[in-house]
């Protein structure tokens, strides 16, 4: 199993009330037991350690003002999966262990919530949703997502209830529905994502194998 060694935990500041992302790397415990995160406003924000074959991560939680472990198997942590961190007596998304890059963007809607007065739980179905993304994700370190204009640099804008990709040469746009474990199946079945009609304009449904 090829473990990236590399990943971002990412919350919101019960303190100062933003959003952060910590790189951590696979060394970051090495000589030491627990590391103790702070945020930028200087207010203790985390701390990770290693016990008992865990590593095991506590953060006070934005959504319900209590400290919350959360425990994985180091394969687990470093692996660069999405983790979510649910808050267990709100069922709010209180932050999440992965990718840096997956992190970022699931991260960004809790900070859009709080700007726009909107309830923390973003996504409609946000299982589903860990799921398409971290798919087109997988596509895009693969090489297999791109445009028909022939770019390769495909964005995503992230809404309730789709993943909505774009063409950042043309501008050409397609929705990912992200409700239904239908809509995660068929995203873990896709091989290869092409967007774009043939001269940049709206997605279109493509051959089996595809996201449509």
């Amino acid at each position: 199993m090829l473990i990236p060694g590399q990943v971002g935990i990412g919350f919101r500041c019960p303190f100062c009330g933003e959003v952060q992302i910590h790189p951590l790397n696979l060394f970051a415990l090495s000589g030491r037991s627990r590391l103790v995160l702070e945020c930028s406003c200087g207010e203790y924000q985390a701390e990770v350690e290693r016990q008992r074959g865990r590593v095991v991560l506590r953060l006070p939680c934005f959504p319900c003002g209590e400290v919350h472990t959360y425990a994985h198997r180091p394969a687990l942590f470093w692996s660069g999966e999405l983790l979510p961190l649910v808050c267990p007596h709100t069922d709010l998304q209180a932050g999440a262990v992965g990718d840096p890059g997956l992190v970022e963007a699931f991260i960004e809607p809790l900070d859009l919530d709080c700007d726009h007065g909107a309830e923390p739980d973003y996504f409609v179905n946000p299982e589903v949703m860990y799921e398409v993304l971290a798919a087109v994700h997988e596509l895009d370190e693969a090489g297999r997502l791109r445009c028909r204009c022939g770019s390769r640099e495909i964005g995503y804008e992230l809404q309730p209830d789709r993943l909505e990709l774009v063409c950042s040469r043309c501008g050409a746009r397609q929705p990912l529905t992200a409700v239904t474990e239908a809509d995660a199946d068929r995203a873990r079945r896709t091989r290869r994502l092409e967007i774009g009609g043939a001269r940049g304009g709206p997605g279109r449904a493509g051959p089996s194998g595809r996201l449509p």
